[in-house]
């Protein structure tokens, strides 16, 4: 998988940028974010659920810093 090549900080940030890309897909209907990010990736980084246990336990000053 092309995913686990990434560092851990690209991981995060990897992940972020998806379900955030996610989060504003008008398409999504009442599909789950994650579920969403998955199959909006699948192709290219063969994304699974255990994947978004990174940023799971985040806090918000945490994804904000790295978004930075």
């Amino acid at each position: 998988r092309k995913f686990d090549y990434l560092t851990h900080d690209e991981k995060i940030t990897t992940l972020i940028k998806f379900v955030l890309e996610a989060s504003n897909d008008r398409f999504r209907n009442k599909m789950d974010i994650i579920d969403w990010t998955i199959s909006k990736t699948g192709e290219k980084y063969s994304l699974v659920r255990e994947d978004f246990d990174l940023i799971r336990e985040m806090t918000l000053i945490d994804l904000l810093n790295i978004i930075k």
